[in-house]
């Protein structure tokens, strides 16, 4: 049970890093049912998916446009890692393989 509630646990963080993925191409056009589509799963799963990631930022809905965007946290690590990333001596994520074709950068050197 705990081994497939981790699995499930991933899978979900692995869905959410796609999600940002999609919307970090600036793909304005695509609506709940498109990301959901894109992501293999219900459109419910995809708007929990959004409202988890709005919650702290990373993304924001456009009224205006009525479409979902990187939010104003996802910038904000964005340049605090570029920030760090020409320093030297910092320990940088490198990719861990999980199954074919997936990658999650959570292994660090």
């Amino acid at each position: 049970m705990i081994k497939e509630k981790h699995m499930q646990t991933v899978q979900t963080t692995e869905k959410a890093l796609m999600l940002m993925d999609i919307l970090a191409e600036g793909n304005s056009s695509m609506s709940i049912g498109d990301l959901a589509f894109s992501l293999r799963c219900t459109r419910s799963e995809a708007l929990l998916l959004l409202i988890a990631l709005e919650s702290r930022g990373l993304v924001s809905w456009d009224e205006r446009k009525k479409i979902y965007r990187l939010g104003d946290e996802s910038r904000r690590l964005a340049v605090k890692f570029l920030d760090t990333a020409d320093k030297p001596n910092k320990r940088v994520p490198t990719p861990l393989t999980l199954k074919k074709g997936t990658q999650l950068a959570t292994a660090v050197q």
